[in-house]
């Protein structure tokens, strides 16, 4: 029996690599990870240090060795003023 290929969105026009993250080989898909660190409102939260919600989040990526991107949160706080207000 063949199998059917997977499907793939047509949206998708983007290369994701095989790379070694942690000591294990993942999917990565390069430049959305490089601007998650500047884009990730977790990542640019004063509160992700006390966020249940982050505290959440960031375990799942660790323990699934997997990396995300929060673009929505009803509690942000910008880091960046404490830096720039001094």
């Amino acid at each position: 029996m063949i199998k059917p290929k997977p499907k793939v969105s047509p949206l998708m026009n983007f290369d994701v690599k095989k790379v070694e993250k942690y000591g294990q080989e993942v999917f990565e898909h390069e430049q959305m990870d490089l601007l998650r660190r500047d884009h990730c409102l977790c990542l640019n939260c004063k509160k992700m240090s006390y966020c249940n919600v982050a505290q959440v989040l960031f375990y799942v990526c660790v323990k699934s060795n997997m990396a995300m991107a929060i673009t929505r949160c009803p509690d942000w706080e910008n880091k960046k003023a404490e830096v720039e207000n001094g």
